[in-house]
């Protein structure tokens, strides 16, 4: 690389060899005492010289010593040009490293990022207020399916991934072709491949030219300042991405705690309130047809005795001579026994709204349901429980029963219809023990229609 531009009327200059070609500039000039060779001792004037011409004096002596100033000056331009393309190779070499841990960084946040999960409570929260409504919409399920599977899968660091050990002997190969500009073996490192099939003299030449040439290694310092923190990059990307795992980790364990919280386990999950409501329906239902059955033998036995009384009484006037043609049978109120309700299923209590819940509730939560107390497969019996009501009142039927009594009393007692003698003491002393005999509070009114 290094030359020295010849000048003529440079004392200094090297002169031309017997062949006429410059000496060679890629080593440092040689240096000369100024001593010469010594006379031969002839005769030194010209007739009487034995070669036939005088002696040239100093003819062997070494050109004179070349100024090292001059030199460096010389190779200036070619020395700042020098360090000018090892600052480009840097730079070079510097955006390479660079881009390659940002697109590092970039690949690998990008597989974290996808399993992040944001946790969005307000969309679980519109599930939670109604569900069947909520499902309606396949963008709501999706989404909801994605708050409630969160589970991060993604890297558990950067340092143990496969971007880190590459970009680690990247940004090591780096540091090590940007050595210390401050010191000779740096610069001759950096010198080094700068020729063709270089000698150990020429390495050693341009390193001597780069280090003493003023402003030659500016470039490259300049060129190595952006990039003197890239094993402090690398080591941030590997922090920064570090913190990404936790927070998506975090992110995930709190979208799925919020699904099983608002629909499983917590204080007002919606899966356990909806199968508390079913049972609650039940139960009601439950009490209804209990209630409804145990009033059935009092009333029964109340239908029976007024069944009982009148057909007495008509027993009774037909026994005794004449009498049956001053009054009328007396109609038997009784009416057909009611039989126990069996107990209600809760399929056929629950309600198609109930059994709606259960198929929203079932396609937002697949598995995680769970056995519920009410599935499809019983949908078509949904509201067909009827409850029974309360029991009829017999008093309409005790108060006719009455009416009818008295009227055929009030009329065999004023026609004197009934002898001494001659009536049926049997069917006489039935219709007693019929209207006395009866302690049910509807019955007893009647008892005030009794033969005197």
């Amino acid at each position: 690389m290094a030359f020295v531009q010849e000048t003529q009327n440079d004392p200094n200059a090297q002169q031309p060899t017997a062949t006429g070609t410059n000496a060679p500039m890629d080593q440092l000039p040689q240096t000369s005492s100024g001593g010469g060779g010594g006379s031969s001792g002839a005769n030194t004037s010209a007739a009487g010289s034995p070669q036939g011409a005088p002696s040239v004096p100093n003819a062997t002596k070494a050109p004179p010593v070349q100024n090292l100033s001059d030199y460096l000056t010389a190779n200036a331009p070619q020395a700042a040009g020098m360090g000018q393309a090892i600052a480009q190779n840097i730079s070079n070499q510097g955006q390479q490293v660079t881009g390659d841990i940002n697109a590092a960084q970039q690949g690998f946040d990008q597989s974290v990022q996808a399993s992040n999960v944001a946790p969005n409570q307000d969309l679980v929260n519109q599930a939670a207020s109604n569900p069947t409504q909520f499902v309606q919409d396949p963008n709501n399920v999706q989404q909801f399916q994605t708050q409630e599977n969160a589970n991060y899968t993604g890297p558990t660091s950067f340092e143990s991934s496969a971007y880190a050990q590459p970009l680690t002997q990247e940004v090591s190969q780096f540091q090590q072709n940007t050595p210390n500009t401050n010191n000779q073996s740096g610069i001759l490192q950096l010198v080094a491949g700068q020729e063709q099939n270089p000698t150990l003299g020429m390495e050693n030449l341009d390193a001597l030219l780069l280090g003493g040439t003023p402003g030659a290694t500016q470039a490259i310092n300049q060129a190595e300042s952006p990039y003197a923190n890239l094993g402090q990059t690398l080591t941030g990307v590997g922090t920064t991405e570090d913190a990404n795992i936790a927070t998506a980790k975090a992110n995930d364990l709190a979208a799925s705690q919020g699904v099983q919280n608002s629909f499983l386990t917590g204080p007002n999950a919606v899966v356990p309130a909806w199968e508390q409501a079913l049972q609650n329906e039940q139960n009601t239902a439950t009490g209804q047809v209990n209630a409804y059955n145990q009033q059935l033998p009092a009333y029964n036995q109340e239908q029976q005795a007024l069944g009982n009384i009148a057909q007495n009484w008509n027993n009774f006037q037909y026994s005794v001579p004449n009498f049956g043609i001053y009054t009328t049978d007396v109609n038997n109120p009784s009416s057909p026994s009611e039989t126990p309700i069996n107990a209600p299923s809760l399929s056929s209590v629950a309600t198609p709204q109930d059994y709606a819940t259960e198929a929203a509730l079932s396609q937002l939560l697949g598995s995680s349901l769970g056995t519920t107390p009410i599935d499809q497969s019983t949908v078509d019996q949904a509201g067909t429980f009827q409850a029974p009501g309360s029991i009829p009142s017999l008093q309409p039927q005790a108060q006719s029963l009455a009416d009818q009594l008295g009227m055929a009393y009030n009329q065999t007692y004023q026609n004197d219809l009934i002898p001494t003698a001659g009536v049926d003491r049997g069917a006489y002393g039935a219709l007693l023990a019929a209207l006395q005999g009866e302690e049910n509070p509807l019955i007893k009114q009647l008892q005030g229609y009794g033969a005197k």
